[in-house]
């Protein structure tokens, strides 16, 4: 397969989730692809209410993997700083899927609703045809996008607050 071939697959998928101390949060998908030398973006965003940091990174996933093209295969890089979803992703989901959503101890894993709709997500052969996860840190990461999902997370969370608190006054 050529370059220009792999970058026709290639979709790159930074997530970022975050929280304040009252349990809200926010979320970020941003992607991107290159093409033939021209690049493509789309960022998304959203808020919870009662949440954690890694139920807005998964959420961040799931976003990001349901606006990809349906009529397209793509292999996807994930990129993300939270441990527990990088080894959720690269292995546990599939031991708990062997073992009928249960973990080592017998209990289900926390965050389970999305973590069967993405794994439903990357092991649909129709449409993702490989994915990849990277642990960002602050030496092996694509800076600009990294940030750019990191602040936009943040905003969703200040959105959403917002919101919620003009809700409360009507």
């Amino acid at each position: 397969m050529s370059k220009t071939q792999f970058d026709k697959l290639k979709v790159n998928l930074w997530v970022s989730g975050t929280t304040n101390k009252e349990g809200d949060g926010g979320w970020c998908a941003h992607l991107h692809c290159c093409i033939a030398g021209k690049h493509y973006t789309k960022t998304l965003g959203g808020y919870g209410k009662d949440t954690t940091p890694t139920r807005m990174t998964l959420q961040a996933i799931l976003h990001g993997l349901q606006t990809l093209k349906k009529d397209k295969a793509v292999i996807v890089h994930i990129y993300t700083s939270v441990a527990n979803v990088s080894s959720g992703l690269n292995r546990n989901m599939y031991q708990w899927k062997d073992r009928e959503w249960l973990t080592q101890k017998n209990q289900q894993p926390k965050h389970l609703d999305l973590w069967k709709q993405i794994h439903a997500k990357l092991t649909s052969k129709e449409q993702i045809i490989g994915y990849k996860v990277h642990l960002q840190n602050q030496t092996n990461s694509d800076q600009p996008h990294r940030l750019v999902a990191v602040h936009t997370s943040a905003e969703y969370l200040q959105k959403g607050k917002q919101d919620l608190y003009e809700a409360a006054l009507v």
